[in-house]
């Protein structure tokens, strides 16, 4: 899926019709020199691709490109898949239906979906019982009924510059309303409704009377908790107004499936003198969009952004267990520390648990505790030292409470309150340099999937969110006059010939530390990890003993930095296999542009330890294919996610290992160590 932060431009000019009477609007669309040059390349071979789906929904509505795939007509899978890996790298992922994701094209920084039209039907209950088979022969209008709402089934013809709208979504988007396809097979996927109510809130739509009947009898109860909290997720960070998704949710009684810990919000009432705008729910609701327009700085930081959104969202969830009348007021005294439980509950029924690293659940329980100490500590700043600030940031992030609690004093109206207290604590924080809490280490185990490396990598981070090489011990001491010396390597002794007394060093190994489900994957098809977690009871720090050397492809690093990471340190050397960058050191890093073998043997040449192979996959099947790999690290976690990104990219010959380790930990992580076997 590719991703563009440039505005495209479209220019409608006539309207046309194709041979199946369809009517077309002449649009042209800027697209990546690279992409341009695919679809030509599927035309030439007697295809007919078309751009589809969000890319051509967001053009219309003169937003940033996102969600660029491409939809291949003509051309059965087996020559579209051959066609694809004369362009690009080509990934295929997913069980029940192939998408080949293809990476590597000019002006394209990620990867483009590229599939056949399908056609679905319902075989089992829920968002996995739909059956689909590609169907290179299907009409436009056949394929596009399988679409979910009329605004995502415009198709983009960019070769013949004409925007295809066999269902009428261009009419829609006009007209600001969410309407289904095919009200026939609409509810056969019950998470639709879901993505009713955050497409409905992101582009501020009317659903349509008859969709909105559909959405309202979903049977919700029949998805996993990640695939709900996955349209929960872009409700809260990219919606202007998230009320609005929450508000249908409420109207159309999905709250008990989805979120039954919101519920009694409506019926417990505020003092109106704190409190105009009435109900829990009402001020809920506001506190969420007030939210939403702090979190701007936050875009490329994730994991924060969803943990202020999430506390604003949870903030007042122990007002109902609080909640009395005494002497003509309404008080809901200790109400902050009564909402953790009820706030851990929905967390964990949303499966919400650590992100690339970040302990989301733990802040957001942390600042619903205390998102009324900016208020308290104001209170108090006569009298108030360092000490009490301190203090609060070892429990909580400050600059995430400073958000959560101006967000709750702006959520009144029609109200007005100054958030006097909140810019008097944020600026107290920002004195003392705690506004920002050292982050937990970036990459571990549920994180590093996305990345190749192994459960619980030792990345973390400095205090600046600098990504930090793991702590390393000295592995050597002196030896006796034989000209031996000890290295300890994963809490056994080897024994390491000295260059210069007439003995060979000891090879240095390459080894590939990965992290995957139970059905081999590390990652799901959009590439979350969200299913893998890291028991506080394993550890990797005899492992990282045994290295000073990282290795890595482009995609990895350029997700290392994404999360916030930054590389450079002085102990540890890191290389980049990329084509596109140029090669030399850069940044902490040294890109190169080699084979992986030559790289190898440049580095076996120096004396130092083993040399960690991070990832992605693609570059470890190149380590495969030219037998690199020395050992493998390879951490299971006990879950069936069913289809996603493989373990290992097909395309290399049979590898034989004996095992070498395999230890049990808590909740089920098996941690496997694997030795290559050669003749």
């Amino acid at each position: 899926m590719y991703h563009s932060n440039n505005t495209p431009r479209h220019r409608p000019v006539k309207r046309g019709v194709l041979p199946s009477g369809v009517a077309t609007d002449a649009l042209r669309l800027e697209l990546p020199a690279g992409l341009r040059r695919l679809v030509e390349a599927l035309r030439a071979a007697g295809g007919r691709p078309y751009v589809v789906g969000g890319a051509v929904r967001d053009a219309l509505l003169g937003l940033p490109l996102a969600d660029f795939d491409v939809e291949v007509f003509g051309l059965p899978a087996e020559r579209l898949a051959g066609l694809l890996s004369t362009v690009g790298r080509v990934d295929a992922v997913g069980q029940a239906f192939t998408v080949l994701k293809l990476s590597g094209l000019e002006g394209v920084p990620g990867a483009v979906d590229v599939s056949l039209p399908r056609r679905d039907s319902k075989v089992g209950p829920g968002h996995r019982g739909i059956a689909v088979v590609g169907d290179p022969d299907l009409t436009v209008e056949e394929a596009a009924r399988r679409r979910d709402f009329t605004i995502n089934a415009l198709l983009y013809d960019p070769l013949r510059e004409e925007l295809v709208d066999p269902h009428g979504g261009r009419r829609d988007l006009e007209s600001r309303i969410l309407r289904a396809v095919d009200p026939d097979t609409f509810g056969e996927d019950p998470l639709r409704a879901l993505r009713a109510v955050q497409l409905a809130a992101r582009f501020e739509l009317t659903v349509d009377a008859a969709t909105a009947t559909l959405c309202a009898v979903m049977p919700l109860v029949e998805l996993p908790a990640e695939r709900v909290f996955g349209e929960i997720e872009k409700l809260l960070l990219k919606a202007r107004r998230p009320s609005i998704g929450f508000a249908l949710m409420k109207e159309w009684g999905v709250l008990p499936v989805v979120a039954p810990e919101l519920l009694p919000l409506g019926e417990t009432p505020q003092d109106p003198e704190w409190h105009p705008e009435g109900d829990v729910w009402t001020h809920t609701l506001q506190v969420i969009d007030e939210a939403a327009g702090l979190i701007g700085d936050l875009a490329e930081d994730r994991p924060r952004a969803l943990t202020v959104m999430l506390a604003a969202l949870c903030h007042d969830l122990g007002k109902p267990a609080t909640t009395k009348h005494e002497n003509g007021r309404i008080r809901s005294p200790g109400h902050e520390e009564a909402g953790v439980a009820p706030t851990l509950s929905l967390l964990d029924r949303w499966s919400v648990h650590t992100l690339l690293g970040y302990d989301v659940r733990g802040q957001v329980a942390a600042l619903v505790r205390d998102h009324l100490k900016p208020g308290e500590l104001y209170k108090e700043r006569e009298r108030l030292g360092d000490g009490a600030i301190r203090r609060l940031a070892r429990k909580c992030e400050p600059d995430l409470l400073y958000r959560v609690a101006r967000a709750d004093c702006l959520g009144r109206r029609p109200g007005r309150f100054e958030p006097v207290a909140m810019e008097w604590f944020r600026e107290r924080v920002r004195q003392l340099e705690v506004a920002v809490r050292p982050p937990a280490p970036l990459l571990r185990g549920r994180d590093l999937m996305t990345l190749g490396g192994g459960p619980g990598s030792g990345h973390g981070a400095d205090p600046r969110g600098r990504l930090r090489a793991p702590a390393r011990r000295r592995g050597h001491d002196r030896g006796g006059g034989d000209g031996r010396g000890a290295a300890v390597v994963a809490g056994r002794t080897l024994t390491r010939r000295v260059v210069g007394k007439g003995h060979e060093p000891l090879l240095r190994k390459v080894v590939l530390g990965l992290g995957v489900s139970l059905d081999g994957y590390i990652a799901r098809p959009d590439g979350s990890v969200d299913f893998l977690f890291m028991p506080k009871d394993y550890s990797m720090g005899p492992f990282f003993a045994t290295i000073d050397t990282m290795v890595m492809g482009r995609k990895t690093y350029d997700a290392a930095l994404k999360m916030g990471g930054g590389f450079g340190d002085s102990k540890t050397r890191t290389y980049v296999f990329s084509h596109s960058q140029p090669p030399g050191e850069r940044g902490g890093v040294t890109f190169v542009d080699e084979s992986p073998r030559s790289l190898i043997e440049t580095l076996r040449k120096s004396p130092g330890k083993d040399i960690w192979l991070m990832g992605g996959g693609e570059l470890a099947r190149e380590f495969l294919k030219d037998d690199l790999a020395d050992e493998l690290y390879i951490g299971i976690v006990p879950v069936l996610i069913g289809e996603g990104i493989p373990l290992f990219p097909s395309g290399f010959p049979q590898r034989e290992f004996s095992l070498l380790e395999n230890k049990t930990f808590s909740r089920g992580l098996i941690a496997l160590k694997y030795a290559r076997r050669r003749p």
